[in-house]
């Protein structure tokens, strides 16, 4: 046998027609395994998304129908922290969340109404995040901190895309 037979009979062997896969059982998707926080829901009128921290650590959400027919039935993960708000800011849903670093400390996630995670900003600011407000109007995030060097309260006014629309007001 010559070596061009020898190779053109190994490749008759590897290109063999394989079966595909086949499942165990069927696929079934269900409620997520261990602890889900749930945090908050926004809403456009015509699409929600819910927000959550998953069991991992990690930051959820989830669109659906007013009604009720969920849109991400697996989610859509928007990174590693804790979610902290939600509101619908004229054209997407803006998810405010603890980055789960030390730095930058904060990001503000961009959704839009059919599921894209558009943009991801991350930002450090003194303080804690108080509340937020958004859907009849822009959305606005108000964090309340302590300036130490100087001693006195501070409080900062972001908006939607992350940027400070106000300070010590």
């Amino acid at each position: 046998m010559t070596v061009t037979a020898l190779l053109l009979a190994s490749l008759a062997a590897f290109l063999q027609p394989r079966t595909p896969p086949i499942p165990v059982s069927e696929a079934r998707i269900g409620p997520a395994v261990g602890l889900q926080t749930p945090v908050g829901v926004a809403t456009n009128g015509d699409v929600s998304m819910v927000v959550w921290e998953s069991d991992s650590g990690r930051v959820q959400a989830a669109r659906f129908t007013s009604d009720g027919t969920v849109l991400d039935p697996l989610s859509i993960e928007l990174g590693i922290g804790f979610p902290l708000s939600v509101v619908w800011d004229d054209d997407v849903f803006v998810v405010l969340a603890e980055s789960g670093q030390q730095s930058p400390r904060y990001a503000i996630h961009a959704v839009t109404a059919d599921g894209v995670l558009r943009d991801t900003k991350r930002f450090d600011l003194e303080g804690m995040f108080m509340a937020a407000t958004g859907t009849a109007e822009p959305a606005r995030f108000l964090f309340s901190g302590y300036d130490r060097p100087a001693g006195e309260p501070t409080i900062t006014i972001l908006d939607g895309d992350g940027n400070a629309v106000s300070s010590n007001v």
